[in-house]
C-alpha cells in the first residue's frame, strides 16, 4: 500500500479517506459517491488534510451529497480537480446546492488549484417544452457565487459551463480575468442553450485577453456588438497570440462585420469560431435564435478569409518564391 499512486473506490466514508490519507505514495484518487447515504448518521470525523493527492475525481449524484462530503476535508497539494454530476433522474440541477458547493470547494481546495472541472451527465437537449426551464430566472447565478472561487490564482482551466451565467457582467468578468491570470482554457455558461440574455458583451472578451494572456480556448456568451477600438479597454490590450478557439453559444449579435473585424484585430490566431447549429432542432426555432445562428455563419465566413491570407501571408514570408 506505500507505493500505491492510482486508486479508484466506489464506497466513500471518512474512515476510509483516514486511511487513504497515510499512503504518501498515492497522487490520484476517484471517488464514487453513487451510493453513499446523505441521510445514514455518520459519526463525527475531524478535519482531514490528505496532502499528498495531486488530482481527485469525483462522479457525485445530486450536488447536496457532494458539499455534505467535503465537510472537514481538505485537499492541501490538489492541482486538479473534476467533477461529474451523475443523476439520470434529474433534468438541471438545482440552482439552490451551487453556492453552497462552491463555498465548499473553496475551503477544501488549495489556493494553487490549477484545474476545476464541473461535467453534468444529465443528457439534456434544448425542447420546445423546455422553454420555460431554460427561461427561468432562478437557474441564474450572480458573481456573489463564482466570488469564493477568485481566491485560486494558479487557475489554468476552468470548466463551469453548465451554468446560467447570465447576470455575470463586463466589470465582474473583469475581476475575475484579473485573479486567474494563468487561465489557458475557460468554458462558462455556453453549454445548455439558455434563453436568458447575456449581461456581458463584447467588452467582457476584451476583458479577458487583456489580462488572461495564455488564453488558448474560450466557450463563453456575450452580446456581440461594435465598439470602440481606438479607447480603452480595446486599445490598452495586446491581441492574443495563443488564442485558437472560441464558442459563442447563443449570444446576440449586431453587425456580423463589425464584430468579424474585432475578433480577428483582438485574436489574430484564431482558428475556429463554434455556435449553435438550429439545423438539427426537430421544433420550431424562434426567429431571432434563427438570426442569430445566420450573423455567426457570416463572421465565420469572414474570419475563414481572414485565416486564409494568414496563412497565405506565412507561406509567403518562409517561402518568397511561393
Amino acid at each position: 500500500m506505500r507505493e500505491l499512486f492510482r486508486l479508484r473506490i466506489g464506497v466513500f466514508n471518512t474512515q476510509m479517506l483516514l486511511r487513504l490519507a497515510s499512503i504518501s505514495s498515492l497522487k490520484y484518487l476517484k471517488l464514487n459517491l453513487r451510493m453513499f447515504n446523505v441521510n445514514h448518521t455518520h459519526s463525527y470525523s475531524p478535519p482531514m488534510s490528505p496532502s499528498q493527492l495531486e488530482q481527485v475525481d469525483i462522479i457525485t449524484p445530486p450536488l447536496s451529497v457532494l458539499t455534505h462530503c467535503l465537510r472537514n476535508i481538505q485537499f492541501l497539494s490538489c492541482r486538479s480537480f473534476n467533477l461529474c454530476v451523475d443523476d439520470s433522474g434529474v433534468i438541471l440541477y438545482d440552482p439552490t446546492d451551487i453556492p453552497d458547493l462552491i463555498i465548499s470547494f473553496s475551503q477544501c481546495l488549495p489556493p494553487t488549484l490549477e484545474k476545476l472541472d464541473f461535467n453534468f451527465d444529465f443528457g439534456f437537449d434544448l425542447m420546445e417544452d423546455d422553454h420555460d426551464i431554460l427561461a427561468d430566472p432562478s437557474f441564474v447565478l450572480g458573481f456573489d457565487v463564482v466570488a469564493p472561487m477568485l481566491s485560486f490564482g494558479h487557475l489554468k482551466h476552468l470548466n463551469l459551463d453548465f451554468i446560467c451565467s447570465s447576470a455575470i457582467d463586463d466589470s465582474s468578468l473583469k475581476i475575475m480575468a484579473q485573479s486567474w491570470p494563468q487561465l489557458e482554457r475557460f468554458s462558462f455558461g455556453s453549454e445548455i442553450r439558455w434563453l436568458i440574455p447575456p449581461s456581458l458583451t463584447f467588452i467582457g472578451l476584451v476583458h479577458l485577453i487583456q489580462h488572461c494572456p495564455l488564453l488558448q480556448s474560450i466557450e463563453m456568451p456575450f452580446r456581440a456588438h461594435p465598439v470602440d477600438v481606438n479607447s480603452t479597454p480595446f486599445a490598452d490590450t495586446n491581441p492574443s497570440k495563443k488564442m485558437r478557439t472560441l464558442f459563442v453559444g447563443i449570444s446576440p449579435i449586431v453587425d456580423p462585420v463589425a464584430v468579424a473585424c474585432q475578433l480577428k484585430r483582438l485574436m489574430p490566431k484564431l482558428t475556429s469560431l463554434g455556435f449553435y447549429d438550429w439545423g438539427l432542432a426537430d421544433f420550431p426555432v424562434p426567429p431571432l435564435l434563427a438570426q442569430y445562428e445566420a450573423d455567426w455563419i457570416r463572421v465565420d465566413d469572414f474570419l475563414q478569409v481572414f485565416i486564409t491570407e494568414n496563412i497565405e501571408l506565412e507561406l509567403h514570408h518562409s517561402n518568397p518564391c511561393w
